[in-house]
């Protein structure tokens, strides 16, 4: 049953995400936004980070494809930023 479990969480979670291969630049990129992120954050309690991060956060319309536990998810996650 535990085979199952971990079989069926690890199908469900693989399903959310799709690799997107990336350039050297864009990784670059990627990399100085999230190193001054995370200078910004190093100076902040820990509170004031949270919300930091979740406003400068990019926002996206959710795929239509969702699974309803992924839909659940994201309505939590609004509310709460």
């Amino acid at each position: 049953m535990n085979q199952y479990i971990v079989y069926a969480l690890t199908r469900q979670a693989g399903m959310l995400y799709d690799l997107i291969p990336t350039t050297a630049a864009e990784r670059q990129a990627e990399h100085q936004r999230w190193s001054e992120l995370r200078n910004r954050l190093d100076a902040l309690p820990t509170t004031a980070a949270v919300h930091i991060a979740l406003e400068s956060r990019e926002m996206v319309e959710p795929e239509p494809d969702l699974s309803p536990a992924a839909r659940t998810l994201n309505r939590r996650i609004e509310r709460k930023a």
